[in-house]
């Protein structure tokens, strides 16, 4: 029996991953045991516990299920065709440009051998049929500085290093121990900058992605951070191109929403949002409209007021969204 990629299937912390490349690998960290005298061992002993990787290529489908997984501090289960165990996310990575696929990229250390089966799926679907082409990508900053022009392309990157937390008789680890997190974003504009100094600049800025179906931004990608590279680049008979580098160190919890009053309202009426992690929040969003302004009362709190001109269903409000 032969098979290929459509006979396995991915979940992510549960969620079904429209995978275009996977790789699990393990290995066990051993060593050949000597007596004096021996020039040949046929006893092994360990040095280390199993070490492995699970690295994968998915499409975005209109909200990324591992963008929520970075500011996780615990361990992530993984199934890949029936073979399971738990892992860290160590590396993810996406990149944007007008009119094409998004491709994410990201890697779960492991530290245990997996569990379970190969368990072989039979599905005829093409894997391209549930492909988002991203149409309106758009970068939004939110301080004084200046980054400004067409956007050509975007690339969002996440890395940290995991070490296991083990002691003396353990076979696997209790625990996955992260060292500095760090998230970058790097933006490609057609536009010469102004803005020339990198050291010590702080600078912010929003991405957010909505596919040709709608106006509606279903993904935010915001960092709050450091300008550390600039570039400028040009071309025969091609634009001039301006290379932005923006890097945070302070990676932080994804907002979620619990819930808002009232759940209607009109132009210049204020909603009143409720949930958890909204220190760092950005933007707003009643479905595809931007509100006109808003307020962070607290982490679990904030007040957003309905854009002109609109008035906001139950169903609008439903679709709200914090980049």
């Amino acid at each position: 029996m032969f098979y290929n990629s459509k006979n396995v299937n991915l979940k992510i912390d549960g969620q079904d991953i429209l995978a275009t490349e996977v790789q699990l690998s393990y290995e066990a960290q051993i060593a050949p045991y000597y007596q004096l005298g021996d020039q040949y061992a046929e006893r092994i002993v360990p040095e280390n516990i199993i070490q492995g990787s699970l690295n994968f290529s998915y499409y975005y489908t209109g909200v990324d299920p591992i963008k929520n997984l970075i500011s996780r501090n615990d361990s992530i289960d993984f199934d890949y065709g029936g073979i399971k165990e738990k892992g860290y996310l160590k590396n993810y990575n996406v990149r944007f440009s007008p009119h094409n696929p998004i491709l994410c990229n990201a890697e779960l250390t492991l530290f245990r051998a997996p569990t379970g089966s190969f368990s072989p799926v039979y599905n005829n679907t093409d894997i391209l049929e549930n492909v988002v082409h991203v149409n309106n990508i758009s970068i939004t900053n939110f301080n004084d500085q200046n980054i400004s022009g067409s956007y050509l392309s975007a690339n969002y990157s996440y890395t940290t290093e995991i070490r296991p937390e083990i002691y003396i008789g353990d076979t696997q680890e209790r625990r996955g121990v992260f060292g500095p997190r760090e998230t970058s974003l790097n933006i490609v504009c057609d536009n010469l900058n102004p803005l020339l100094e990198v050291s010590g600049i702080k600078v912010g800025a929003v991405l957010g992605v909505a596919p040709f179906s709608t106006s509606l931004i279903t993904q935010g990608y915001a960092i709050t951070g450091f300008l550390t590279k600039k570039s400028l680049q040009s071309r025969s008979e091609e634009l001039l191109t301006n290379e932005i580098t923006i890097k945070q160190f302070n990676v932080i919890e994804e907002a979620e929403i619990y819930g808002f009053t009232p759940t209607s309202g009109r132009y210049r009426d204020k909603i009143v949002i409720t949930g958890k992690n909204f220190n760092y929040v950005a933007r707003v969003f009643f479905g595809e409209y931007e509100a006109d302004s808003f307020t962070i009362l607290g982490e679990n709190t904030i007040t957003a007021i309905v854009p002109r001109a609109r008035n906001i269903s139950n169903q609008q409000i439903r679709m709200l969204t914090l980049a």
